[in-house]
């Protein structure tokens, strides 16, 4: 069975395996990092089936998700958690591991106004009071090593950098480094969704509700709100206090962490790129990103972190992790990134660092 070429009869089969009876109709659904598929039942009903990529996750840290999930769903939490068999959730098809959910219908939020904020920050809080209650001890934790460190080391592994710019990715990644040291030393850390963006809410006929923890780590919960109201400097300040109205009414939220709102980004940023440079081989993500690699790329990833680290700065007189490395070259002002230059599927998948 391959990953990057699964076949509709092996799919099919693999729901089959567990009972299912399956019409034969299936559609592939939006996703590069996993291969998730809708698929008709014969009564009517759809499952979706998740095949996850090989490598990225032991069969522990897989089970520490669901295992997520499930708590959630017991604390009356409006999640997706995948269906069980004799209390099993996740299955292996021929060395790959999937899982199946139920379809759930809804629709993307296309206004984030006052009330969705509130009732998203509502429903946040009581992710984050439910997640206090477990531990996720295969997943990783967000920290240095993990956002920024791993990455540079694979991309000096792989001699992805230009020789010309290796020295400053080099020094801003190293900022950001001991900003994400600090970070975890002014925060507490505990189980939260990891990747909580705008794409990964639904509106249903139940109401909101929330998909894909396929990214649930051990970390700060700014992590998950940052996301949510990303936006221009004012709008921002105009969604956080929207989105603390609704939090706040079940559990109190470290107002101090607010300030590590741009750091947040330039860690997803760092983390993303590497993302990127670990998938390149992948024809779904060549396709997605075929500028990677050439020094066009290069360079604007590094105006585009240099900007970030400026933003970092004046955010709040915040000076995360000391004095900020000084711009290489002094580009004219540009525009503000929004959720699409950091986030593949709220779109078609298409982004560039350096590309507006």
């Amino acid at each position: 069975m391959d990953f990057f070429s699964l076949e509709p009869e092996e799919i099919i089969s693999a729901a089959e395996s567990l009972g299912f009876s399956c019409t034969g109709h299936i559609q592939q659904l939006n996703s590069m990092e996993n291969r998730v598929f809708d698929l008709r039942l014969e009564d009517g009903s759809h499952l979706i089936s998740k095949f996850y990529r090989p490598g990225r996750w032991n069969r522990e840290a897989i089970e520490d998700e669901h295992r997520f999930l499930a708590h959630l769903i017991s604390s009356e939490i409006p999640v997706c958690a995948p269906l069980e068999r004799d209390g099993v959730s996740l299955f292996e098809a021929r060395g790959l591991y999937f899982a199946l959910w139920q379809r759930t219908g809804g629709r993307l939020i296309d206004e984030f106004n006052h009330d969705i904020l509130r009732r998203i920050g509502g429903y946040l809080a009581r992710i984050h009071v439910a997640g206090r209650g477990i531990s996720l001890d295969h997943r990783p934790r967000m920290d240095g090593a993990f956002m920024v460190a791993r990455h540079r080391d694979y991309l000096h592994e792989q001699n992805l950098l230009p020789d010309a710019l290796a020295g400053r990715y080099d020094e801003l990644s190293a900022y950001l480094e001991l900003s994400a040291a600090n970070l975890e030393k002014q925060s507490a850390y505990q189980p939260i969704h990891g990747d909580c963006h705008t794409g990964n809410m639904l509106l249903g006929d139940g109401g909101l509700f929330f998909l894909d923890f396929d990214d649930a780590m051990t970390g700060p919960p700014i992590q998950d709100m940052w996301m949510v109201v990303s936006d221009s400097a004012e709008a921002q300040d105009r969604k956080t206090a929207a989105f603390l109205e609704g939090y706040e009414q079940f559990a109190a939220f470290p107002m101090e962490s607010i300030r590590f709102r741009e750091l947040m980004r330039a860690l997803r940023y760092i983390a993303y790129n590497g993302w990127i440079a670990r998938r390149r081989d992948d024809p779904a993500v060549s396709r997605a990103f075929p500028d990677f690699g050439s020094r066009e790329y290069w360079e604007g990833f590094i105006l585009d972190l240099e900007d970030q680290i400026d933003q970092i700065e004046r955010d709040s007189g915040y000076q995360a992790g000391g004095s900020a490395p000084q711009p290489a070259v002094q580009g004219p002002d540009e525009p503000e990134l929004s959720d699409e230059d950091y986030f593949f599927d709220l779109d078609d998948g298409r982004w560039t660092p350096g590309q507006q």
